[in-house]
């Protein structure tokens, strides 16, 4: 009784590693054939485009130059009128 105990936890076990080492295979492979999504957007003379390999240094990068550019504009219109 004992040994087909031992021999019941042990097949359950490397099943769960197995299922495990499946998962991460499959995630793997998603990852490697997904298509990139490309996010684009256009306000004016700036246009930025996103990929899912873009980093998010460059996106903060992109985000503070574009908020900045605006505010400035904004402040040159009202201190030069």
């Amino acid at each position: 009784m004992k040994k087909l105990l031992l021999i019941t936890v042990l097949l359950l076990l490397s099943a769960y590693l197995l299922l495990g080492y499946w998962d991460h295979a499959v995630h793997y492979y998603h990852a490697r054939h997904a298509v990139p999504v490309a996010i684009g957007i256009s306000a004016g003379p700036v246009e930025v485009s996103l990929t899912d390999s873009t980093d998010w240094d460059s996106v903060f990068k992109a985000l503070v130059t574009i908020i900045g550019t605006y505010l400035g504009v904004k402040l040159v219109n009202k201190y030069v009128r």
